[in-house]
């Protein structure tokens, strides 16, 4: 038998001690890097976390843990408990992670990044396992300027909103990329400017003031502004403050991205005529969000209004569950949005597409994607409408974990627009508590009439909707339903392939404990999409 030259020198006698060498230059090759980030949260004694070995700052927010870090390769974790583990709980399940409670740490291996929601004997830990990131801009890189080099105060005891907005403003204007090192920065809203790439690294705040005084509101619009002859009072969502941290306003080719953090302080600053979003994207295009996380907003976390091509991704949203109107990512009167690997921890809605006609801007949602992304509310996980004065189509969700919710789906066509192609594929349901409704769907079309709103109206309808491969963990208590609320808006065509509860195939509306209303028709069941249309598929109206 014949040996190349290389393997004869290598397997001689002399060569045998390479082999220990050549072992652990292989397992170097999977080890894990880990990179650890503050959360700056108050430490927390209810769980000690650590990643290959490293210590996982974890603080408390609200009743929640969280802890945060980077990693490539494959890491071991180890969560300590305060107390020996009686029963725990890794979520999503779908992710089949396989962990062992040893006295009182439980530890399991990650391979892959993870958004996880870890239950220990009724306290809670989100842990945040994000991927390294990839060449990180750094300051004396061409065109990256850190934001010190214009005497912002790194400390949180100075409301820097005149300094930050300078830097903003001058390094958009080189097209370039402002650098948050590590730090807290105290500011009021600030706009940030076509081409600018604002970069928080791990350990960078950007935290809201807690003054109302910061955030000014904008200069009412007259009647000659507005789109139609609406009267502004009258207009859906006007009565919305328009106060926001972060305005993207008009603006092209705009990027947030980094390992920090955006802190809206809601629970402190919020007031029955103040609530300003934490992120505000109006009339802008080529948008993206990329890794940070958002925190306690008083209001929405982000509003997408009126604008194409904007990407939120593996964005932390983590919400007080006790504010009320806390959603998470709303697309609203936009076009080609997607949101994909988020983790959204809301007391409302993680996603809601609307077309509120708010900021007196008022058109179409079309060709929206949220895949990949786990999602915790205290309502509606995954929702269209309740503010619907234009059209909404091609919606998409898809290959998402509902870890709690009221309700899974909501379709509320409520004002006169159009919902139709719309998707939810490959979602899975782990748990629908006792909120309110504690349902898996509803849709519903009501007609809202002119005396009510003045210059709005009309009859919407709900049309051509998919649901396949939809996986519910637990039977749900309530019933779902089905209805139009007058005659002419109506609910035709919604398809269910595939449709599981407590791993039970569901064959028709009897089985799903759904009802069907008035105004309603065409719900059909099928087992799957191959068999659907044959002698064991069922229509149910």
């Amino acid at each position: 038998m014949y040996a190349p030259p290389i393997l004869m020198s290598f397997f001689s006698a002399a060569a045998w001690w390479r082999i220990p060498l050549f072992l652990a230059l292989g397992w170097a090759a999977h080890a894990a890097e880990v990179r650890v980030h503050d959360v700056h949260a108050a430490p927390d004694g209810t769980f000690r976390v650590t990643a290959g070995g490293a210590e996982v700052p974890a603080g408390k927010f609200k009743e929640n843990t969280l802890a945060w870090f980077s990693f490539t390769g494959e890491v071991e974790l180890a969560v300590r408990a305060a107390a020996p583990i009686r029963h725990f709980t890794i979520s999503p399940r779908a992710a089949g992670i396989a962990a062992t409670a040893d006295g009182a740490v439980l530890r399991f291996r990650l391979d892959r990044p993870r958004h996880l929601v870890i239950t220990i004997d009724g306290a809670r830990l989100f842990l945040f396992a994000d991927p390294l990131e990839e060449n990180p801009p750094r300051p004396g890189q061409a065109g990256v300027t850190s934001v010190l080099d214009f005497q912002v105060d790194p400390t949180g005891r100075t409301v820097d909103t005149v300094r930050l907005q300078q830097a903003i403003d001058t390094v958009a204007a080189r097209r370039g990329t402002l650098h948050f090192p590590p730090g807290i920065y105290l500011t009021g809203t600030l706009a940030l400017k076509s081409d600018l790439t604002l970069h928080l690294a791990a350990g960078a705040v950007l935290l809201g003031s807690a003054n109302p005084a910061d955030y000014p509101p904008e200069t009412p619009r007259s009647r000659s502004e507005l789109l139609d002859d609406r009267e502004p009072w009258l207009t859906p969502g006007a009565d919305i403050t328009p106060c926001r941290l972060l305005l993207v306003d008009g603006a092209r080719r705009v990027r947030i991205t980094g390992r920090g953090i955006i802190d809206g302080q809601g629970k402190r600053i919020r007031r029955p005529d103040f609530r300003p979003y934490l992120v505000l994207i109006r009339n802008s295009a080529d948008v993206t969000v990329d890794g940070v996380m958002l925190r306690d907003s008083a209001l929405y976390s982000a509003l997408v209004l009126g604008s194409d091509q904007v990407t939120y991704r593996s964005v932390k949203v983590v919400n007080d569950p006790t504010v009320p109107n806390t959603d998470g990512l709303d697309p609203d009167g936009s076009r080609d949005i997607l949101i994909e690997r988020c983790f959204l921890a809301c007391g409302d809605d993680p996603v809601a597409v609307k077309t509120s006609g708010n900021h007196f801007l008022l058109r179409s949602a079309e060709r929206i994607t949220v895949r990949g992304c786990v999602l915790l509310t205290n309502t509606s996980a995954m929702k269209l409408g309740s503010e619907s004065f234009a059209d909404i189509r091609d919606v998409r969700f898809e290959d998402n974990d509902i870890v709690e919710a009221d309700r899974a789906i909501t379709l509320s066509c409520m004002d006169g627009g159009r919902f139709e192609r719309i998707q939810f594929v490959d979602n899975r349901v782990e748990r629908l508590h006792f909120k309110t409704q504690q349902r898996i769907l509803l849709a519903w079309v009501r007609q809202r009439t002119r005396r009510e709103r003045p210059g709005w109206g009309g009859t919407g309808a709900i049309a051509d909707v998919l649901i396949r491969d939809l996986a519910v963990a637990e039977p749900c208590p309530n019933p779902s339903r089905i209805a139009g609320l007058a005659p002419g808006a109506d609910v035709r065509g919604i398809r269910f392939e595939n449709f599981t509860i407590a791993g039970r195939l569901v064959w028709d509306a009897a089985d799903a404990g759904l009802e069907i209303g008035p105004h309603a028709a065409d719900i059909s069941f099928a087992p799957s999409p191959q068999a659907a249309g044959r002698s064991g598929a069922r229509a149910s109206r």
